[in-house]
């Protein structure tokens, strides 16, 4: 299962170099999970890069036979504003209907907190330390823990998630096999060191986004 999003990865991480990115979505859930026997069909890549290495990124990709777009579409909520980052910032790359997702944002640090853009103006602040290597059919790639994926999910779930119903139910479907995996004694502290950034005013996470 997956061979040719095997080879898309490869693609990817061979343009990477020395960038800071991290890979989210269903190729980090699938690293932690099938080995504990859920493995599904990947629908696209979802990564978080650094836009100080994103251009060099994206020339290569488009070198290696890969078309340029948006992964920004009539679905989403909030469509028309996005659309004005389309070209910029959530970028799509193509190939024989492979597709890498890139959402391009700054990267910086806080205290002892990564942080990166989620959408104009809302940032998120993770540890440091939940930052993390995982690896797919044997490709190794920069990823975040377990219990970060897992809030990531829940989040995007409760709120913006929740107003698409395309693939909602894979999404809930995804969770389960995860949440066997976390750790929630990690994961309740977590979620009082995680910020939201929201004009660079740290906020704590609500509790009713991850219930």
């Amino acid at each position: 299962m997956n061979k040719d999003y095997i080879v898309v990865l490869k693609d990817f991480l061979q343009c990477v170099n020395n960038s800071r990115y991290f890979i989210v979505g269903s190729v980090a859930l699938l690293s932690y999970t099938k080995p504990y026997s859920y493995d599904r069909q990947i629908q696209d890549i979802d990564i978080i890069m650094d836009k100080n290495k994103a251009l060099e990124v994206s020339k290569k990709l488009i070198n290696l036979g890969y078309k340029q777009n948006t992964f920004i579409n009539p679905r989403m909520p909030f469509f028309k504003i996005f659309l004005k980052h389309s070209q910029d910032k959530f970028l799509r790359f193509s190939k024989n209907n492979l597709n890498i997702e890139i959402l391009v944002t700054t990267f910086s640090e806080y205290k002892n907190l990564f942080i990166f853009e989620l959408y104009p103006g809302i940032k998120a602040g993770i540890p440091k330390n939940e930052l993390n290597i995982s690896s797919y059919n044997g490709v190794k790639f920069d990823t975040v823990s377990v219990e970060i994926l897992y809030l990531i999910k829940k989040i995007a779930n409760n709120t913006v998630a929740e107003k698409v119903k395309y693939r909602q139910e894979q999404r809930y479907n995804d969770l389960k096999p995860l949440k066997k995996l976390v750790n929630f004694e990690r994961f309740n502290l977590l979620i009082s060191q995680v910020r939201i950034f929201i004009i660079n005013i740290p906020f704590k996470i609500p509790k009713f986004l991850v219930k």
